[in-house]
Protein backbone atom coordinates (compact mmCIF):
# COMPACT_ATOMS: atom_id res chain seq x y z
CA UNK A 1 0.00 0.00 0.00
CA UNK A 2 1.05 3.61 -0.56
CA UNK A 3 0.58 4.26 3.16
CA UNK A 4 3.89 2.48 3.81
CA UNK A 5 5.63 5.10 1.70
CA UNK A 6 3.64 8.33 1.84
CA UNK A 7 1.65 9.00 5.01
CA UNK A 8 0.37 12.52 4.38
CA UNK A 9 0.46 15.39 1.91
CA UNK A 10 -0.54 18.92 2.91
CA UNK A 11 -0.46 22.02 0.68
CA UNK A 12 -0.53 25.17 2.80
CA UNK A 13 -0.69 28.82 1.72
CA UNK A 14 1.05 31.79 3.35
CA UNK A 15 -1.96 32.30 5.65
CA UNK A 16 -1.36 28.85 7.13
CA UNK A 17 -4.53 27.60 5.44
CA UNK A 18 -4.53 24.01 4.17
CA UNK A 19 -5.67 24.20 0.55
CA UNK A 20 -5.37 20.51 -0.17
CA UNK A 21 -4.63 17.36 1.81
CA UNK A 22 -4.16 13.72 0.87
CA UNK A 23 -4.00 10.60 3.01
CA UNK A 24 -3.84 6.89 2.07
CA UNK A 25 -7.13 5.13 1.35
CA UNK A 26 -8.88 8.53 1.25
CA UNK A 27 -8.58 8.66 5.02
CA UNK A 28 -9.85 11.97 6.41
CA UNK A 29 -7.93 13.78 9.12
CA UNK A 30 -9.82 16.36 11.17
CA UNK A 31 -6.48 17.72 12.39
CA UNK A 32 -5.25 18.76 8.93
CA UNK A 33 -5.85 22.47 9.44
CA UNK A 34 -4.26 22.46 12.89
CA UNK A 35 -1.24 20.38 11.92
CA UNK A 36 -0.74 22.09 8.57
CA UNK A 37 -1.01 25.52 10.12
CA UNK A 38 1.42 24.65 12.90
CA UNK A 39 4.03 23.19 10.56
CA UNK A 40 3.72 26.10 8.15
CA UNK A 41 4.03 28.59 11.02
CA UNK A 42 7.07 26.71 12.32
CA UNK A 43 8.66 26.95 8.91
CA UNK A 44 7.80 30.65 8.73
CA UNK A 45 9.37 31.24 12.14
CA UNK A 46 12.60 29.59 10.98
CA UNK A 47 12.58 31.76 7.86
CA UNK A 48 12.19 34.98 9.86
CA UNK A 49 14.49 34.13 12.77
CA UNK A 50 17.17 32.15 10.98
CA UNK A 51 16.82 33.40 7.44
CA UNK A 52 16.31 29.91 6.01
CA UNK A 53 13.46 27.47 5.42
CA UNK A 54 13.03 24.17 7.20
CA UNK A 55 13.56 21.36 4.72
CA UNK A 56 13.32 18.35 6.97
CA UNK A 57 12.11 17.41 10.46
CA UNK A 58 12.61 14.08 12.16
CA UNK A 59 10.28 12.91 14.90
CA UNK A 60 10.61 9.62 16.75
CA UNK A 61 9.07 7.62 13.93
CA UNK A 62 8.00 10.16 11.31
CA UNK A 63 9.98 12.18 8.78
CA UNK A 64 8.48 15.49 7.64
CA UNK A 65 9.62 17.10 4.39
CA UNK A 66 9.02 20.73 3.38
CA UNK A 67 9.19 22.19 -0.12
CA UNK A 68 8.41 25.86 -0.77
CA UNK A 69 6.93 27.28 -3.97
CA UNK A 70 8.25 30.83 -3.84
CA UNK A 71 6.07 32.46 -6.51
CA UNK A 72 2.76 31.50 -4.89
CA UNK A 73 3.98 31.21 -1.28
CA UNK A 74 2.83 27.62 -0.96
CA UNK A 75 4.40 25.04 1.32
CA UNK A 76 4.17 21.39 0.29
CA UNK A 77 4.48 19.09 3.31
CA UNK A 78 4.88 15.32 3.01
CA UNK A 79 5.37 12.75 5.76
CA UNK A 80 6.67 9.20 5.80
CA UNK A 81 7.82 6.65 8.35
CA UNK A 82 10.35 5.20 5.92
CA UNK A 83 13.65 7.10 5.79
CA UNK A 84 14.61 5.31 2.58
CA UNK A 85 11.70 7.05 0.84
CA UNK A 86 13.01 10.60 1.27
CA UNK A 87 14.74 10.94 -2.13
CA UNK A 88 11.71 9.56 -3.94
CA UNK A 89 9.36 11.90 -2.07
CA UNK A 90 11.54 14.88 -3.00
CA UNK A 91 11.15 13.95 -6.67
CA UNK A 92 7.40 13.42 -6.25
CA UNK A 93 6.94 16.74 -4.44
CA UNK A 94 8.63 18.76 -7.19
CA UNK A 95 6.28 17.17 -9.72
CA UNK A 96 3.32 17.85 -7.38
CA UNK A 97 4.26 21.52 -7.24
CA UNK A 98 4.30 21.76 -11.03
CA UNK A 99 0.96 20.00 -11.46
CA UNK A 100 -0.85 21.85 -8.65
CA UNK A 101 0.27 25.30 -9.78
CA UNK A 102 -0.53 24.47 -13.41
CA UNK A 103 -4.04 23.31 -12.52
CA UNK A 104 -4.93 26.23 -10.23
CA UNK A 105 -2.70 29.01 -11.56
CA UNK A 106 -5.55 31.46 -12.22
CA UNK A 107 -7.09 30.89 -8.79
CA UNK A 108 -3.75 31.26 -7.02
CA UNK A 109 -2.90 34.46 -8.91
CA UNK A 110 -6.30 36.05 -8.35
CA UNK A 111 -5.73 36.52 -4.64
CA UNK A 112 -9.45 36.23 -3.94
CA UNK A 113 -10.84 34.07 -1.16
CA UNK A 114 -11.90 30.80 -2.71
CA UNK A 115 -13.72 27.71 -1.61
CA UNK A 116 -11.23 25.05 -0.47
CA UNK A 117 -13.44 22.34 -1.95
CA UNK A 118 -12.42 23.32 -5.49
CA UNK A 119 -8.92 21.98 -4.82
CA UNK A 120 -10.36 18.47 -4.38
CA UNK A 121 -10.26 18.30 -8.16
CA UNK A 122 -6.56 17.59 -7.67
CA UNK A 123 -7.42 14.09 -6.36
CA UNK A 124 -7.33 12.60 -9.88
CA UNK A 125 -3.90 14.10 -10.57
CA UNK A 126 -2.69 12.82 -7.21
CA UNK A 127 -3.88 9.29 -8.02
CA UNK A 128 -1.98 9.40 -11.33
CA UNK A 129 1.20 10.60 -9.63
CA UNK A 130 0.98 7.88 -6.99
CA UNK A 131 1.00 5.37 -9.83
CA UNK A 132 3.61 7.22 -11.93
CA UNK A 133 6.09 7.17 -9.05
CA UNK A 134 5.39 3.59 -7.99
CA UNK A 135 4.03 4.48 -4.56
CA UNK A 136 1.47 1.72 -4.92
CA UNK A 137 4.27 -0.86 -4.78
CA UNK A 138 5.98 -1.45 -1.48
CA UNK A 139 4.88 -5.01 -0.95
CA UNK A 140 3.60 -7.29 -3.69
CA UNK A 141 -0.13 -7.54 -3.23
CA UNK A 142 -2.50 -10.29 -4.29
CA UNK A 143 -3.09 -8.68 -7.69
CA UNK A 144 0.63 -8.40 -8.38
CA UNK A 145 2.50 -11.06 -10.38
CA UNK A 146 4.70 -11.82 -7.38
CA UNK A 147 3.80 -13.20 -3.99
CA UNK A 148 5.37 -11.53 -1.00
CA UNK A 149 7.33 -14.56 0.19
CA UNK A 150 9.16 -14.76 -3.16
CA UNK A 151 9.82 -11.04 -3.28
CA UNK A 152 13.50 -10.20 -2.78
CA UNK A 153 14.02 -6.52 -3.62
CA UNK A 154 12.58 -3.40 -5.14
CA UNK A 155 14.41 -0.45 -6.67
CA UNK A 156 13.13 2.84 -8.08
CA UNK A 157 15.29 4.49 -10.73
CA UNK A 158 15.10 7.70 -12.70
CA UNK A 159 14.35 6.58 -16.28
CA UNK A 160 17.03 8.69 -17.96
CA UNK A 161 19.97 8.89 -15.60
CA UNK A 162 19.38 5.67 -13.68
CA UNK A 163 19.77 7.50 -10.35
CA UNK A 164 18.57 5.35 -7.46
CA UNK A 165 15.63 6.96 -5.65
CA UNK A 166 14.73 3.99 -3.49
CA UNK A 167 16.24 0.58 -2.82
CA UNK A 168 15.19 -2.17 -0.45
CA UNK A 169 16.47 -5.73 -0.60
CA UNK A 170 16.44 -8.89 1.48
CA UNK A 171 19.67 -10.08 -0.13
CA UNK A 172 22.74 -8.52 -1.69
CA UNK A 173 22.33 -7.17 -5.21
CA UNK A 174 24.81 -5.03 -7.17
CA UNK A 175 22.49 -2.02 -7.30
CA UNK A 176 25.01 0.16 -9.15
CA UNK A 177 25.18 -2.37 -12.00
CA UNK A 178 21.41 -2.68 -12.05
CA UNK A 179 20.95 1.10 -12.15
CA UNK A 180 23.30 1.29 -15.14
CA UNK A 181 22.30 -1.79 -17.16
CA UNK A 182 18.52 -1.97 -16.76
CA UNK A 183 17.75 1.51 -18.21
CA UNK A 184 19.90 0.61 -21.23
CA UNK A 185 17.99 -2.63 -21.81
CA UNK A 186 14.63 -0.91 -21.31
CA UNK A 187 15.58 1.70 -23.91
CA UNK A 188 16.65 -1.03 -26.34
CA UNK A 189 13.31 -2.79 -25.86
CA UNK A 190 11.33 0.42 -26.31
CA UNK A 191 13.19 1.23 -29.52
CA UNK A 192 12.56 -2.26 -30.91
CA UNK A 193 8.85 -2.15 -30.17
CA UNK A 194 8.31 1.39 -31.45
CA UNK A 195 10.05 0.57 -34.75
CA UNK A 196 8.80 -2.95 -35.44
CA UNK A 197 5.75 -3.63 -33.28
CA UNK A 198 4.09 -0.21 -33.53
CA UNK A 199 3.48 -0.15 -29.77
CA UNK A 200 5.22 0.65 -26.49
CA UNK A 201 7.42 -1.79 -24.60
CA UNK A 202 6.18 -1.52 -21.03
CA UNK A 203 8.38 -3.98 -19.15
CA UNK A 204 11.22 -6.46 -19.42
CA UNK A 205 12.00 -9.61 -17.50
CA UNK A 206 15.12 -11.75 -17.30
CA UNK A 207 15.66 -14.96 -15.36
CA UNK A 208 18.80 -16.97 -14.70
CA UNK A 209 19.42 -20.68 -14.29
CA UNK A 210 18.83 -20.55 -10.52
CA UNK A 211 15.35 -19.04 -10.86
CA UNK A 212 16.51 -15.54 -9.88
CA UNK A 213 14.66 -12.93 -11.90
CA UNK A 214 14.58 -9.20 -12.51
CA UNK A 215 11.37 -7.53 -13.62
CA UNK A 216 11.66 -3.90 -14.76
CA UNK A 217 8.55 -1.83 -15.44
CA UNK A 218 8.61 1.59 -17.06
CA UNK A 219 6.15 4.07 -15.62
CA UNK A 220 5.70 7.70 -16.55
CA UNK A 221 8.22 9.09 -14.07
CA UNK A 222 10.16 6.09 -12.85
CA UNK A 223 11.61 2.65 -13.53
CA UNK A 224 10.55 0.01 -11.03
CA UNK A 225 12.93 -2.93 -10.80
CA UNK A 226 11.90 -5.94 -8.73
CA UNK A 227 13.86 -9.10 -8.08
CA UNK A 228 12.31 -12.38 -7.04
CA UNK A 229 12.72 -16.14 -7.24
CA UNK A 230 10.79 -18.79 -9.07
CA UNK A 231 10.97 -22.51 -8.46
CA UNK A 232 14.24 -23.69 -9.94
CA UNK A 233 14.22 -25.52 -13.24
CA UNK A 234 17.42 -27.53 -13.29
CA UNK A 235 18.97 -26.25 -16.49
CA UNK A 236 22.53 -25.93 -15.23
CA UNK A 237 23.36 -28.37 -18.00
CA UNK A 238 22.97 -27.32 -21.58
CA UNK A 239 19.45 -28.37 -22.63
CA UNK A 240 19.76 -27.73 -26.35
CA UNK A 241 19.69 -30.78 -28.58
CA UNK A 242 23.26 -31.69 -29.48
CA UNK A 243 22.89 -30.96 -33.18
CA UNK A 244 22.43 -27.28 -32.27
CA UNK A 245 25.89 -27.27 -30.70
CA UNK A 246 27.53 -28.01 -34.02
CA UNK A 247 29.64 -25.05 -35.13
CA UNK A 248 30.20 -26.37 -38.67
CA UNK A 249 27.95 -24.27 -40.88
CA UNK A 250 27.78 -27.07 -43.44
CA UNK A 251 26.20 -29.56 -41.05
CA UNK A 252 22.92 -30.65 -42.58
CA UNK A 253 20.60 -30.32 -39.65
CA UNK A 254 17.52 -28.57 -41.05
CA UNK A 255 15.49 -31.76 -41.18
CA UNK A 256 16.32 -32.54 -37.55
CA UNK A 257 15.47 -28.99 -36.47
CA UNK A 258 12.13 -29.21 -38.24
CA UNK A 259 11.38 -32.56 -36.62
CA UNK A 260 12.22 -31.42 -33.08
CA UNK A 261 10.41 -28.08 -33.08
CA UNK A 262 7.37 -29.26 -34.99
CA UNK A 263 6.81 -31.81 -32.27
CA UNK A 264 7.04 -29.36 -29.38
CA UNK A 265 3.76 -28.50 -27.68
CA UNK A 266 3.17 -24.75 -27.27
CA UNK A 267 0.64 -22.82 -25.20
CA UNK A 268 -2.30 -21.24 -27.02
CA UNK A 269 -0.92 -17.78 -26.18
CA UNK A 270 2.12 -18.37 -28.43
CA UNK A 271 1.58 -16.89 -31.88
CA UNK A 272 4.89 -17.57 -33.63
CA UNK A 273 8.05 -19.59 -32.95
CA UNK A 274 11.54 -18.86 -34.30
CA UNK A 275 14.86 -20.60 -33.78
CA UNK A 276 17.71 -18.16 -34.40
CA UNK A 277 21.48 -18.34 -34.19
CA UNK A 278 23.69 -15.86 -32.32
CA UNK A 279 23.70 -13.55 -35.34
CA UNK A 280 19.91 -13.36 -35.59
CA UNK A 281 19.63 -15.69 -38.59
CA UNK A 282 16.36 -17.63 -38.57
CA UNK A 283 16.95 -21.39 -38.70
CA UNK A 284 13.33 -22.41 -38.14
CA UNK A 285 9.99 -20.58 -38.08
CA UNK A 286 6.42 -21.62 -37.38
CA UNK A 287 3.34 -19.40 -37.50
CA UNK A 288 0.82 -20.86 -35.06
CA UNK A 289 -1.86 -18.19 -35.36
CA UNK A 290 -1.76 -17.48 -39.12
CA UNK A 291 -2.76 -13.85 -38.52
CA UNK A 292 0.51 -11.99 -38.04
CA UNK A 293 4.04 -12.36 -39.32
CA UNK A 294 6.94 -11.13 -37.19
CA UNK A 295 9.74 -12.65 -39.27
CA UNK A 296 11.13 -9.21 -40.19
CA UNK A 297 11.21 -8.17 -36.53
CA UNK A 298 12.86 -11.24 -34.99
CA UNK A 299 16.39 -10.83 -36.45
CA UNK A 300 16.45 -7.28 -35.04
CA UNK A 301 15.98 -8.60 -31.51
CA UNK A 302 19.56 -9.86 -31.37
CA UNK A 303 20.73 -6.65 -29.68
CA UNK A 304 18.23 -7.13 -26.85
CA UNK A 305 18.99 -10.83 -26.55
CA UNK A 306 22.75 -10.27 -26.39
CA UNK A 307 22.30 -7.49 -23.84
CA UNK A 308 20.16 -9.61 -21.51
CA UNK A 309 22.63 -12.50 -21.64
CA UNK A 310 25.47 -10.20 -20.66
CA UNK A 311 23.35 -8.50 -18.00
CA UNK A 312 22.56 -11.83 -16.34
CA UNK A 313 26.27 -12.58 -16.15
CA UNK A 314 27.07 -9.11 -14.79
CA UNK A 315 24.33 -8.93 -12.15
CA UNK A 316 23.96 -12.56 -11.08
CA UNK A 317 27.20 -14.10 -12.39
CA UNK A 318 24.94 -16.80 -13.82
CA UNK A 319 23.73 -17.81 -17.25
CA UNK A 320 20.48 -16.40 -18.60
CA UNK A 321 17.61 -18.86 -18.95
CA UNK A 322 15.16 -16.53 -20.68
CA UNK A 323 14.29 -12.88 -21.17
CA UNK A 324 11.04 -11.16 -22.14
CA UNK A 325 9.83 -7.84 -23.55
CA UNK A 326 6.23 -7.01 -22.63
CA UNK A 327 3.99 -4.61 -24.55
CA UNK A 328 0.28 -3.79 -24.42
CA UNK A 329 -0.66 -6.77 -26.61
CA UNK A 330 2.42 -8.75 -27.58
CA UNK A 331 5.41 -10.14 -25.75
CA UNK A 332 8.74 -11.38 -27.08
CA UNK A 333 10.28 -14.26 -25.14
CA UNK A 334 13.82 -15.50 -25.71
CA UNK A 335 14.96 -18.91 -24.45
CA UNK A 336 18.73 -19.12 -24.23
CA UNK A 337 20.08 -22.26 -25.92
CA UNK A 338 23.72 -21.09 -25.70
CA UNK A 339 24.67 -21.08 -29.40
CA UNK A 340 21.12 -20.37 -30.48
CA UNK A 341 17.87 -19.12 -29.08
CA UNK A 342 14.17 -19.85 -29.29
CA UNK A 343 12.12 -16.67 -29.84
CA UNK A 344 8.40 -16.79 -29.04
CA UNK A 345 5.88 -14.11 -29.96
CA UNK A 346 3.23 -14.23 -27.24
CA UNK A 347 -0.28 -12.79 -27.09
CA UNK A 348 -0.12 -11.20 -23.64
CA UNK A 349 -3.85 -10.51 -23.55
CA UNK A 350 -4.36 -14.10 -22.44
CA UNK A 351 -1.55 -13.98 -19.86
CA UNK A 352 -2.48 -13.05 -16.28
CA UNK A 353 0.93 -12.57 -14.72
CA UNK A 354 4.66 -13.25 -14.91
CA UNK A 355 4.32 -16.68 -13.35
CA UNK A 356 2.49 -17.84 -16.49
CA UNK A 357 5.43 -16.66 -18.59
CA UNK A 358 7.69 -18.75 -16.36
CA UNK A 359 5.33 -21.67 -16.88
CA UNK A 360 5.76 -21.38 -20.66
CA UNK A 361 9.52 -21.62 -20.19
CA UNK A 362 9.26 -24.66 -17.91
CA UNK A 363 7.00 -26.51 -20.34
CA UNK A 364 9.36 -25.99 -23.30
CA UNK A 365 12.43 -26.69 -21.19
CA UNK A 366 11.07 -30.04 -20.03
CA UNK A 367 10.28 -31.06 -23.62
CA UNK A 368 13.75 -30.11 -24.88
CA UNK A 369 15.36 -31.87 -21.94
CA UNK A 370 13.38 -35.04 -22.60
CA UNK A 371 14.35 -34.98 -26.29
CA UNK A 372 18.01 -34.58 -25.37
CA UNK A 373 17.88 -37.42 -22.83
CA UNK A 374 16.05 -39.70 -25.26
CA UNK A 375 18.50 -38.98 -28.08
CA UNK A 376 21.49 -39.61 -25.81
CA UNK A 377 20.07 -42.89 -24.48
CA UNK A 378 19.50 -44.14 -28.02
CA UNK A 379 23.12 -43.54 -29.02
Amino acid sequence: MASKMLEDLLIVNNSDQVLYSWHPDNRKNAMDDLVGGFLSALNGFATVERGEDIKFLRLKETFILFEKHEEFNLTFITTTKNEEMIELLHALTHRLMEEFVSMFEYTLKSGFTVEITQFKKFDNIMADLINDYGLDLVHASSDEPLSEEKFDSIMFLEPKGGNILFFKSKNYLPKEKISFLIPLIINTAKLLYSQYMDTEAEWINLSNIDGESLHAEHRDQILIVKSYRFSVVNDKNHIAPRFLEESDKYVKKHEIISYVFKNLEFDESIMQVFLIDDYGKIMYASNLCQTSDFSDYVPETISFLTATKKTSEEIFSKRLSYSVIGGKKFGTMYLNLINSGLVLIIDLRSIKDISEIHGIYKKIFNQLLKFREDSESSC
